[in-house]
């Protein structure tokens, strides 16, 4: 059903006081405004409703109440918009999800809880876009990507490894290159 101006709006996590607060669609300015899910009363709302809204933009996963929230769901989700692994609930954010994330896009690796990357993800995504050091944890950084790490550090590529290890040594003491 469509409610009028006075339509109640959720988010995620909010308390019943809350209730009132309409949901931050500059997250994802390319959804429907309009869309009939986020007008829903949430008392009322039905697991074909949350399907709906996921299939037609899937960052809309982050307002579907948890209960309606499924294994299936998450991998349409991510799936179609692997950007949306970052409104996915943790309990739901497995290995395997999130390397098909990463699979797809390498920037979802930016989406992964710590306690769940792994050098699998992080070889995938440095390989897809060597930039993407950015978001591997030092711990699973190799040598290649170490050097891929200063290069963008100091905004220019060295023009030989001897003038790498120059600068190197004071980002990070450990490395041996």
């Amino acid at each position: 059903k469509f409610f009028d101006d006075e339509t109640v709006f959720f988010e995620p996590f909010t308390s019943d006081q809350e209730k009132d607060k309409k949901p931050n669609l500059s997250l994802f300015p390319e959804a429907k405004f309009d869309n009939h899910f986020l007008k829903i009363d949430p008392h009322k709302i039905e697991q074909s409703d949350c399907d709906k809204a996921v299939s037609e933009n899937p960052k809309l996963i982050q307002f579907v109440p948890e209960k309606f929230v499924s294994e299936g769901m998450c991998y349409f989700a991510v799936e179609k918009d692997p950007s949306s692994l970052l409104f996915i609930p943790p309990k739901f954010k497995t290995p395997e999800l999130c390397l098909m994330a990463i699979k797809i896009d390498y920037r979802a690796l930016g989406f992964v809880p710590n306690e769940v990357i792994n050098a699998e993800m992080c070889s995938i995504a440095f390989e897809q876009n060597a930039e993407s050091v950015a978001l591997i944890p030092e711990k699973f950084r190799t040598d290649k990507m170490r050097l891929k790490d200063a290069e963008i550090g100091r905004g220019c590529a060295f023009e030989n490894l001897d003038e790498m290890t120059l600068y190197r040594p004071q980002r990070n003491q450990h490395t041996a290159l």
